[in-house]
């Protein structure tokens, strides 16, 4: 499983990302010789896209899911290089699962 929705003791609904699928981006990431502060940083996107893909109802293991996303980064004023690195994380999480 690559993610569920996880009750917490409030009542607010989070996106909860298995250890399992955590470990296994974080060991691709390592094979790839990406650093540990970029490590960090491409996880977080890897989150924030899977939480977007569920609260949009996209497909996180589809590449049209990455536009979309893409976008939504743009319209919220991200800037520039974290949108390239933001695709990065999700270019590498895609290919991670495959």
């Amino acid at each position: 499983m690559i993610f569920s929705l996880h009750s917490t003791q409030s009542v607010d609904i989070v996106l909860y990302v298995s250890n399992e699928m955590r470990d296994a981006y974080k060991r691709f990431l390592q094979q790839r010789g990406i650093s540990p502060n970029e490590q960090f940083a491409l996880q977080k996107w890897m989150r924030f896209f899977l939480d977007y893909c569920d609260k949009y109802n996209h497909k996180a293991k589809s590449r049209l899911s990455i536009p979309p996303f893409l976008q939504k980064l743009t319209s919220k004023k991200q800037k520039a290089l974290q949108i390239r690195q933001a695709e990065k994380a999700i270019q590498l999480f895609l290919q991670c699962i495959q």
